[in-house]
C-alpha cells in the first residue's frame, strides 16, 4: 500500500504546516498586539449570535 504512506506524508505535512502557521501568528499577534478592543467586542457579538 505505497500510497496509504503518500496519503499519511502529506498529512503530517499538512498538519505542521499547520501548526508552524498557527505557531507564528500566535506570537506576532502577542508581539505586535491585537489591533485594540475591536477585535474582542466583535468576537462578543459573533458569539451572542
Amino acid at each position: 500500500m505505497p500510497n496509504n504512506k503518500v496519503l499519511k506524508s502529506l498529512r503530517y505535512i499538512l498538519l505542521a504546516i499547520f501548526l508552524i502557521h498557527s505557531t507564528v501568528e500566535a506570537y506576532l499577534h502577542q508581539l505586535l498586539g491585537g489591533g485594540g478592543k475591536d477585535h474582542l467586542y466583535m468576537l462578543c457579538v459573533l458569539m451572542e449570535d
